[in-house]
């Protein structure tokens, strides 16, 4: 009985003596209710330093019957592995260890009984609403069940997901705006032959959405300028990506650049040509999209389009705990563009080592906007 009563009524009393306030301060602090009384931000820290040194949390289950809420939220991925990933999950745990929010994750790539188990963790009663990060429709091995989870849930925010019906905020990147931006950057280097370097085969037979926005950028960008199209599928096999990479740049008509779908595949180029004699930049420029960590930690470091992935992970997150609080969105911040349920990030170029004008280039490309 001891022991309950510190980690209940005697508990809350503790933590409301050492920061000097009163015991429903205590309680709207750490039950995320201050916005709804005015408490300053000096108060709200002081309380939840007192719970910390007293190692205090709120009873859940308690909670949960008073406020109808499991103070949880569900993330699916698209790709656990994937660099892009883990650097999004960093933001969503900070934003929800800050709000006294906890998190159940799952991976998008299920078999069909693991969706069926999906559904039940991330189940209403079990989580207070979703946050998608990546096309984890197109990577759900049963679509169908996956749009079934998504239905059960009021608060559904995505990141990077193809249009639904059950999301109530999608937040992306400008891929085609990326695209250009990375493509004219090659041109104003003087390179006429720019090759597109794809993701590995996926198992299903629709290419992701931020893929199959980026490839369409890449073909709109080489009709409307006139240029030779080069596409490449790349592999996680490096033996056959050395292969298909020497293959691509030896002849006297050949790509002297490539624009790779993102980050991890341009990384899996560089090491490629390193393998195989090819020089980046001298004997093939190669731009990335997202950069993540490992972008400008390799040598040469990458070119590539910036994702602000900090900046749309806290919004994306914030968004859906104030849906589930019931406040109002706050306006994104930075060159983002919103209309209606979409807000949309402007990404920027950033500019390493792995570009070059080509080499023996007489003259300088001039592209019309």
């Amino acid at each position: 009985m001891q022991s309950k009563e510190r980690s209940t009524g005697s508990g809350i009393r503790a933590v409301a003596s050492l920061a000097g306030v009163s015991v429903s301060t205590v309680s709207r602090v750490l039950n995320e209710r201050e916005r709804h009384v005015p408490i300053s931000p000096a108060t709200i820290e002081r309380v939840r330093a007192a719970a910390a040194a007293l190692r205090y949390r709120p009873n859940a289950s308690a909670r949960g019957l008073r406020t109808t809420r499991t103070q949880t939220i569900g993330v699916i991925m698209q790709d656990l592995l994937h660099p892009f990933s883990a650097e999004f999950l960093r933001t969503i745990y900070g934003v929800c260890q800050a709000r006294n929010y906890h998190v159940l994750v799952g991976h998008a790539e299920q078999n069909q009984h693991e969706s069926v188990v999906l559904g039940d963790i991330l189940s209403p009663d079990r989580v207070d609403g979703l946050l998608l990060i990546g096309d984890v429709l197109e990577h759900a091995a049963d679509e169908e069940e996956m749009q079934d989870i998504l239905r059960m849930h009021q608060h559904v925010v995505s990141v990077g997901c193809r249009p639904c019906p059950a999301v109530t905020l999608s937040i992306s990147i400008d891929n085609a705006a990326g695209v250009e931006m990375a493509l004219h950057y090659l041109a104003g280097l003087g390179h006429r032959s720019i090759a597109f370097i794809g993701s590995p085969p996926e198992t299903t037979e629709r290419e992701p959405w931020e893929s199959q926005q980026r490839h369409d950028a890449y073909r709109r960008f080489v009709s409307a300028h006139g240029l030779p199209v080069w596409e490449l599928v790349a592999t996680d096999d490096l033996a056959v990506a050395q292969d298909d990479l020497r293959r691509l740049v030896i002849g006297p008509e050949r790509p002297t650049a490539a624009f790779a779908i993102n980050d991890w595949t341009a990384v899996m180029t560089l090491k490629a040509a390193l393998t195989s004699g090819i020089c980046v930049p001298d004997d093939l420029s190669v731009v990335g999209f997202d950069d993540i960590a490992f972008a400008r930690l390799y040598t040469p470091g990458l070119t590539t389009i910036h994702q602000p992935l900090d900046a749309m992970g806290r919004y994306a997150t914030n968004a859906l705990l104030d849906t589930i609080a019931g406040l109002p969105r706050a306006l994104p911040e930075g060159n983002v563009e919103v209309s209606g349920a979409n807000v949309i990030f402007a990404p920027t170029l950033i500019q390493r080592e792995s570009c070059a004008a080509p080499r023996a280039f007489a003259g300088r490309l001039s592209l019309q906007n």
